[in-house]
């Protein structure tokens, strides 16, 4: 995971992104490709005069500008290798147009609401772009690589998809538990603990019975609280959108839930 792509917005979510794409960057020996996006307020300007519009266009620019300049002493500071990218217009077109070499895509979690429609943009950037994504919650300082890793295992090819993602991210873990959701499937989770196993990484599985499908969430989140897990890792899935709900049931609920950071990969 040596190339990180961080969108870079000022928004509630900014300060979690920003600590886990230099935590990722430390832990990797990676550089983080900040993608700082200024968002054309064009719900307002559809309301206002043309030169009213270019001075809220005006004013959201000078936010990023101030904003840019804090974040680049920072990185700076850090000592970690980075790059900077400006665009004006939709988060995810600035996402899609630089994500065909990262390795991992820094985004927010849907707790996320604000006037650059964050909380959308990972189950657009995941169907999109097939790149795996950090989803932060805006309350977390960072990523904590070396606390428990919990990895969502129900033997679907997502599921596959994530766990050889974050293959290298479980080499630090103090723990990793495999929690088989994989309710009457014919695939096992100790298949994903002998693939780890191969690559000397030793996983508790826990198999919880009887878990009806709308109950797999809660059993997500209980299970990261209880172990104070660092991150959870899971397969994301996507319906078509209604009413802008692009990912399935339980990657949607643990979006809009989750305190732990999110690994997704599709």
């Amino acid at each position: 995971m040596k190339n990180i792509l961080l969108l870079v917005h000022h928004d509630a979510g900014q300060e979690a992104r920003m600590g886990a794409a230099l935590d990722l960057a430390r832990a990797t020996g990676g550089q983080i490709a900040c993608i700082d996006v200024t968002v054309p307020p064009h719900r307002l300007a559809d309301f206002v005069s043309d030169a009213a519009g270019q001075m809220l266009l005006h004013d959201a620019r000078e936010t990023e500008r101030q904003n840019r300049e804090l974040l680049q002493r920072r990185l700076t500071q850090e000592r970690v290798a980075w790059r900077w990218v400006d665009y004006v217009g939709d988060p995810f077109d600035a996402l899609a147009r630089q994500a065909r070499l990262a390795d991992i895509i820094v985004l927010s979690t849907a707790r996320v609401d604000d006037a650059a429609d964050i909380r959308n943009l990972v189950g657009r950037v995941l169907r999109k772009t097939r790149r795996p994504v950090l989803a932060m919650p805006p309350t977390c300082k960072g990523l904590d690589l070396h606390a428990t890793a919990l990895i969502a295992w129900d033997g679907s090819p997502e599921a596959d998809n994530a766990l050889a993602i974050a293959r290298p991210l479980l080499r630090q873990a103090g723990a990793v538990v495999l929690l088989d959701v994989n309710e009457g499937g014919t695939r096992t989770a100790s298949l994903a603990a002998d693939y780890l196993l191969a690559h000397r990484i030793r996983a508790r599985i826990e198999t919880p019975s009887g878990i009806a499908a709308d109950a797999v969430g809660p059993l997500l989140l209980a299970r990261a609280g209880a172990l104070e897990a660092g991150y959870v890792v899971m397969g994301a899935y996507h319906n078509p959108p209604i009413a802008q709900r692009l990912l399935g049931g339980v990657s949607q609920f643990m979006l809009e839930n989750s305190a732990v950071p999110l690994l997704l990969a599709h």
